[in-house]
């Protein structure tokens, strides 16, 4: 199961987005794409995160000591921050993806698709 969650975002801004979930699943990643590109810098920066509650599960950070770089209509790797349990949700739970848009630099399109597969564990 594949979903899509888009942000929009202009400078100093930030969003978060909380998605119910109808059935047991497993988050195994997510893929973040930006229709623009956007550059590694270290004053201005985007954040992307995906939670479990205050468990961070993937994020990508285009500040040059991190992720980096996203290369406009290329998709990259969210990167992985924890396993196990935290990955698993039940019916009825809530997964928290947010955008941070730091600095000064232009508006962003990005996109993030989260990718589950079914879930038998709990």
């Amino acid at each position: 199961m594949l979903i899509p969650v888009s942000f929009s975002l202009t400078a100093n801004t930030n969003q978060e987005k909380t998605l119910g979930l109808s059935q047991r699943v497993r988050l195994v990643g997510a893929k973040i794409c930006d229709s623009t590109g956007i550059a590694a810098d270290n004053s201005d920066y985007r954040q992307f995160e995906v939670k479990n509650g205050a468990t961070l599960l993937l994020d990508w950070d285009t500040r040059a000591a991190h992720e980096g770089a996203l290369t406009a209509d290329v998709s990259a790797d969210m990167a992985s921050h924890n396993a196990g349990a935290a990955l698993e949700f039940a019916p009825g739970d809530e997964i928290i993806v947010k955008s941070t848009h730091a600095g000064s630099g232009k508006a962003v399109e990005s996109m993030i698709m989260l990718e589950f597969e079914p879930s038998r564990q709990f």
